[in-house]
């Protein structure tokens, strides 16, 4: 059972973005340590997102097929889980396998890497690189058909 311990159940924010468009796309983050986010929520708020949190694997999960964010980024550690393995379970769930996914880590290792791309990731990121953090979601969010 989902606890408000476990995720946030509502947008940290909600906002428009002339840089997005009039949809504000919602952004999934998967992460037990939001410390080192705070500053990369801040600019994707600014940008007009929705943010929507989760602290273990099990809940990304749920989340993620609820939501049907525009963008899951997660890390690759959870207290409950790794997080390769939470990729793998989105990946294999055809509801959610499309939703691309932004794999963070500790590590900066090419194995790390290319890991990441042979299990689905759209993107790899060290957090040692965060500052790259809103420019790859961003990057990820799938522009709207016209």
């Amino acid at each position: 059972m989902l606890t408000s311990r476990d995720a946030i159940g509502f947008p940290l924010a909600i906002g428009t973005s002339s840089t997005i468009g009039a949809e504000a796309p919602t952004i999934l983050i998967g992460d037990g340590s939001y410390a080192l986010l705070g500053h990369a929520m801040s600019a994707l708020l600014s940008e007009g997102c929705q943010i929507f949190l989760a602290e273990r694997g099990d809940v990304v999960l749920a989340l993620a097929c609820a939501l049907r964010p525009a963008v899951i980024a997660i890390d690759i550690w959870f207290p409950d889980a790794d997080g390769r393995d939470v990729l793998r379970d989105i990946k294999r769930d055809r509801r959610i396998r499309d939703i691309p996914v932004l794999l963070l880590s500790q590590r900066d290792y090419e194995t790390d890497r290319l890991i990441a791309e042979e299990l689905g990731a759209a993107s790899y990121l060290p957090k040692a690189q965060l500052r790259l953090f809103t420019e790859t979601v961003l990057s990820l969010v799938p522009t709207p058909r016209t």
